[in-house]
């Protein structure tokens, strides 16, 4: 029986319709050069990982019940990407996300040709569809991928029993998110395998989940998980500091089982990543280090760089006249960076009316490599180290400082100079 109509909803395009309705502006490479340890983010990382791995740049993706355009990464990387969903607000809002086009349409159904994709992905989507819908719906993504071409699903899986749920628990349980076609992997798998010759997939997330995600499943989902309450509570008062060094271990945590431990996962309230195709499949891509490349260039100014400036940084400031993000440095000033052989610092002096030019050098591990001297007043320059570096480390910036009370205004800050964007080889 379809489990919507178990839980009493009748128009699922209008339970859909703002179920997931955000104005987000989605940026999956704005945490920084450690975006691809955040567990916030790890899923469609995956999915780029692996896309990265098999599709060239400017291949057509399609992203099936793509919401809001959370996977607009794909897109940034270069992919033609389109989406489709139930919800027309979705696809308004995954446009403004980037995407080159987003479609309204029933999965079932879809309004495209032949082979009119090189991959097809979803994320959180399978555990929404119907029992009586999935083979059909599988058939059609199919129908619309080139031949050879590969499928990556991010698949909500549990071997839930909804015939165990009395109307009442069912009707609570949809509620939340919409999922009445959550299944566990062997079916999953065994679906995906009618239809294609390669198959594979990892268990994931039942172990590593954002703060936000257990605090969910523990509130909204009390039949299916449980924690420790005094857990539970330290991470309803984390600070900001304190939840992203969770969600950062939670991180390493996904990617330590993916390479020590891909089969010791529980089939369990958890989440498959599954990768399909006609064409053989290489070993799975997550964490590839070449994803780094796709962080170039760092801007200094974005509201979310805090883990790329380990010291010595003030806060974001704008430039009225241009709308550049810069960040006034202190005396000294650290940037964790990526390995390389040539750095591009974007850099400038004083901007204020009566305080000389900073002069300033640059240090990669200690070494000076660069030095400034500040002759001319309200210079942006491009500062080119040349370094042969092949591990992360700390590019310094040392410059003068002043204080712009010193010439009567109000801010009594020790400011060296102004760090607009960085950049690699």
């Amino acid at each position: 029986m379809d489990e919507y109509v178990r839980a009493g909803i009748t128009d699922v395009r209008g339970f859909y319709r703002e179920k997931f309705l955000t104005d987000a502006r989605y940026d999956g490479f704005s945490a920084g050069q450690d975006f691809r340890h955040h567990v916030d983010l790890s899923k469609l990382h995956w999915v780029l990982a692996n896309l990265m791995a098999v599709v060239s740049p400017g291949g057509r993706v399609l992203d099936v019940g793509c919401g809001c355009g959370a996977l607009n990464m794909l897109q940034h990387a270069g992919y033609d990407l389109t989406g489709v969903d139930l919800s027309p607000l979705n696809c308004r809002q995954a446009l403004a996300n980037g995407y080159s086009r987003a479609v309204v349409a029933d999965l079932t159904a879809l309004p495209f040709g032949l082979g009119a994709f090189d991959a097809v992905v979803s994320m959180d989507v399978l555990g929404h569809v119907p029992f009586e819908q999935k083979d059909s719906a599988l058939t059609e993504w199919k129908r619309v991928l080139r031949p050879g071409g590969f499928q990556l699903h991010g698949i909500e899986c549990h071997p839930l029993d909804y015939g165990a749920m009395t109307p009442a628990q069912c009707s609570a349980f949809v509620a939340v998110d919409g999922h009445v076609g959550i299944e566990g992997r062997a079916d999953n798998e065994f679906r995906f395998k009618r239809l294609f010759i390669h198959v594979a997939s990892q268990y994931q997330f039942s172990l590593a989940m954002p703060k936000n995600e257990v605090l969910k499943q523990h509130e909204l989902y009390p039949q299916m998980f449980s924690a420790d309450p005094y857990l539970l509570n330290a991470l309803r008062h984390f600070s900001d500091a304190e939840e992203r060094a969770w969600n950062l271990a939670m991180g390493f945590v996904f990617k330590r089982i993916f390479d020590v431990a891909p089969e010791a996962m529980p089939d369990r309230w958890g989440f498959l990543l599954l990768r399909a195709s006609d064409s053989p499949l290489t070993s799975d891509a997550v964490g590839l280090a070449r994803l780094s490349r796709l962080l170039r260039p760092v801007r200094i100014g974005s509201p979310a760089d805090a883990y790329h400036l380990h010291s010595g940084f003030h806060d974001r400031e704008i430039e009225g006249h241009s709308g550049l993000g810069f960040r006034w440095t202190r005396g000294h000033a650290e940037i964790l960076v990526p390995a390389s052989h040539r750095y591009r610092l974007t850099i400038g002096s004083t901007r204020i009316p009566g305080v000389p030019p900073a002069n300033w050098r640059l240090s990669l591990g200690g070494r000076v490599l660069e030095r400034q001297a500040g002759e001319v007043e309200s210079e942006v320059v491009e500062a080119v180290v040349d370094a042969e570096h092949d591990g992360a480390t700390v590019l310094t910036i040392d410059c003068d400082t002043f204080s712009p009370v010193d010439v009567g205004l109000s801010d009594s800050r020790a400011l060296g100079v102004r760090v607009y964007a960085l950049d690699w080889d």
